[in-house]
């Protein structure tokens, strides 16, 4: 990506159980409903937000003049949209197009841009009663790069691609423990492409990663529409597979999983504008198998930042770009999660009660008496 590329953007889960033995949930989750206004962010794009729970935090983001900011600010998610917007601890330097990802008590943010600084900076700040906590400085990363992708899972937070302050694309890949503080980086599988803005989710152990831009010839902004996945395991991410490519060519998507599915939400194309196009995938142990058209998100936009929480995708600000209009938008929207249903029952018994009633039901079973069926941008000039 060069320097002057662009101002304005850089069951159903089936759970068989015995009577009574503990509470039921099945959820299944497929295509999107309609998009709906919610409260508006800052007009900040290369904003990164991460999830604790039913708090969404987004940190950095630049204007339309392309400075970078320190803003941090967090709300409620709901069925009602995204809650008000309030001010907490401020980040330790301006950024943009950092990688922010959730871990058990807190969230970390890896590398990102300060205005045209490509910076290596990790920092973690714990969640508290007032937004978040004090941000503290931890390993930084092994290189300087903005518009990586890092997915957090069991522990562990993995990091694809990225842009260095040549504008050039990298396929390295790290990841960390977080058990005590992320103290270290190592390098694991590198990613079959050199690559920044592609959006990685994680879903049941694997990682995918879903378009974004590379190198083309001399071309440094060419908008992609590869997608591969691989496995995660404490010794890092495992062979990189190809999976069914996007739809579209696009960089800068902004993706979510939920239930076994991805939800991608707009990206720019070859000639730098955005677009409107949302897709959902279903993921699988064997990639992302389909491919499907959603709901188009109301405005064009790209260098956005979606996340998915009980049975909804919430996306905020961002880049919107025309052939007739460019500027930074801080609108959001979210949109249910089509098909998704939750049930609950309550155990009449402790589950520790319950167990020898399940063994004498499995027994009469058995014996023939009863039976009992159960069936996821660059330097700026």
């Amino acid at each position: 990506m060069t320097a002057s590329s662009k101002l304005y953007r850089t069951l159903i889960v089936t759970f068989a159980a015995v009577l009574l033995v503990a509470p039921l949930n099945l959820a299944s989750a497929e295509s999107l409903g309609s998009w709906t206004s919610t409260t508006s962010y800052q007009s900040l794009s290369g904003v990164s937000c991460a999830t604790l729970s039913a708090t969404v935090y987004c940190v950095g983001g630049f204007g339309g003049g392309g400075s970078s900011h320190n803003a941090v600010e967090y709300a409620t998610l709901g069925s009602s949209g995204v809650g008000s917007w309030s001010s907490t601890t401020a980040y330790p330097t301006a950024i943009d197009s950092a990688s922010c990802v959730n871990a058990t008590s807190g969230i970390y943010c890896i590398g990102g841009e300060d205005g045209n600084t490509v910076l290596n900076d990790v920092y973690y700040a714990p969640a508290s009663s007032s937004g978040l906590g004090s941000w503290s400085s931890q390993a930084t990363y092994p290189n300087s790069l903005a518009a990586i992708s890092c997915v957090s899972y069991s522990g562990y937070v993995y990091c694809v691609g990225g842009f260095d302050s040549n504008g050039d694309e990298t396929s390295t890949t790290y990841y960390a423990s977080t058990s005590s503080g992320l103290t270290s980086w190592a390098g694991t599988t590198q990613y079959p492409l050199a690559v920044d803005s592609t959006s990685c989710s994680v879903y049941a152990g694997d990682i995918y990663c879903v378009a974004g831009e590379t190198e083309n010839g001399s071309n440094q902004n060419s908008p992609i529409s590869d997608v591969y996945y691989a496995p995660l395991s404490p010794s890092g991410i495992g062979l990189w597979t190809a999976a069914l490519s996007y739809p579209t060519a696009l960089a800068a998507p902004s993706c979510a999983a939920y239930s076994g599915y991805v939800y991608c939400v707009g990206g720019f194309d070859s000639n730098q504008y955005s677009s409107t196009d949302t897709y959902y995938g279903a993921l699988t142990s064997a990639g992302v198998t389909s491919w499907n058209n959603a709901t188009p998100y109301p405005v064009p936009i790209d260098t956005s930042t979606c996340v998915a929480y009980q049975g909804y995708v919430y996306c905020i600000s961002g880049t919107s770009d025309t052939q007739s209009s460019q500027g930074i938008v801080g609108s959001s929207y979210y949109a249910q999660i089509s098909g998704v249903t939750t049930t609950s029952t309550t155990p009449e018994f402790p589950v520790a009660a319950a167990l020898p009633i399940t063994l004498a039901l499995v027994l009469l079973a058995a014996a023939g008496l009863v039976r009992v069926n159960a069936k996821k941008s660059g330097p700026r000039a």
